[in-house]
């Protein structure tokens, strides 16, 4: 489905950096993995998570972020080695 423009962009871009900066700071997420994507209050999320608890607590992160309206988690795809270093 085509994504629609945001009727507030300079609301959606902040809430963007706000969503992202808490996934980065919290431990538990791994926020350099998951792409944050805004379009008038609402948050998508998408990328590769170790888990479904970390797709969960992704989406628990952005939910808490003031302005979120919702959050759409279904483009985190768990993929059981995600983030971890090849080996040799």
């Amino acid at each position: 489905m085509p994504q629609k423009d945001s009727e507030q962009p300079l609301d959606d871009s902040m809430i963007t950096t706000k969503v992202k900066a808490e996934m980065l700071a919290a431990k538990d997420v791994p926020g350099t993995k998951i792409e944050v994507k805004t379009v008038n209050g609402v948050v998508s999320l998408t990328g590769d998570v170790r888990s479904q608890a970390e797709a969960d607590r992704a989406a628990e992160v952005a939910r808490k972020v003031k302005g979120v309206a919702n959050v759409d988690a279904s483009g985190l795809k768990v993929v059981p080695d995600a983030g971890e270093m090849p080996k040799k």
